[in-house]
């Protein structure tokens, strides 16, 4: 059923992402900078799509108030050891983003669905649904940030071994440089509440990313991110840190289509690899 819903959101979308743009609005964000201008918060309704996809680092703004934004995509990854290989399949990765009241507040719902192999033996299951919003804080001014933060809840609906017997709340706080009309930087820092497999106990972990974005056009932009998943003492599993690199296209402004590949720090490239690809679309209600 969900599924059904999500397919069904695509066509809708598909059928009027290339909708006109909306009349320039009022604020894209809440707040600014002490002594900066408050017209740099105004709304840049002429902006490309800006995505949360692929990279572990969430965007740094939102979607503007009666603009609707999906991202899906499918990603493969391969853990390898000396005594087996787990293969896994996740899709569609599905992120549905609507912006609500005001340009500086959106809501958000994420779904997903993981299919594993593992000794030969093949499961696939939901993950558990998370809901969030996102509120977009401050613009960049010289050198402090244009900042966002986002709290989200997981809610225990996954199926087989996905699904939480808690619900796990979590927040993201991002951060970004335009460094030059070529260059950008941009980070963000998560925390959240994880489980157990076995004990079904809840511990925190901690996510800093740190991401760097060089535009080859207009429309292609290439990108390189390190990122660390650092559970808490009261968790079993240890440290990991993580780099991947890919390719954005830009299509009208309202399309982007993404590539990435990458693998753990430490581990050889050939013992923890991902890559996948994905389609972002973005389009107008009102």
């Amino acid at each position: 059923m969900k599924l059904n819903v999500a397919f069904c959101s695509i066509l809708a979308i598909l059928n009027t992402a290339y909708a006109e743009t909306p009349a320039k609005r009022d604020y894209a964000f809440l707040t600014t900078w002490p002594k900066q201008p408050r017209d740099d918060a105004s709304v840049n309704s002429d902006a490309q799509i800006s995505t949360d996809r692929p990279s572990f680092t969430d965007a740094s703004n939102t979607v503007p108030r009666g603009t609707r934004q999906i991202e899906l995509g499918y990603t493969y990854s391969r853990i390898k050891s000396l005594s087996s290989k787990l293969n896994s399949h996740s899709y569609p990765e599905i992120a549905l983003r609507q912006g609500i009241f005001t340009d500086w507040l959106e809501v958000r719902v994420s779904q997903n669905l993981n299919s594993t192999n593992y000794a030969g033996k093949t499961e696939t299951d939901f993950d558990n649904l998370e809901l969030g919003t996102r509120f977009a804080i401050t613009p960049q001014f010289g050198f402090l940030p244009e900042l966002s933060v986002t709290p989200h809840l997981q809610l225990p609906t996954g199926s087989g071994e996905l699904r939480a017997h808690h619900n796990l709340p979590g927040v993201s706080i991002s951060y970004s440089w335009d460094i030059s009309d070529y260059f950008s930087i941009a980070g963000s820092t998560q925390v959240y509440q994880a489980e157990e497999l076995i004990s079904n106990s809840r511990y925190y972990e901690w996510l800093p990313s740190m991401v760097m974005t060089w535009s080859i056009t207009q429309e292609v932009a290439i990108w390189c991110e390190v990122a660390g998943f650092l559970p808490t003492k009261a968790a079993k599993q240890s440290d990991s840190y993580f780099t991947d690199f890919g390719i954005l296209y830009v299509l009208g402004k309202n399309v982007q289509v993404d590539f990435r590949i990458g693998g753990e720090l430490g581990g050889g490239l050939d013992q923890n690899i991902f890559t996948g690809v994905g389609l972002s679309i973005r389009y107008y209600s009102t």
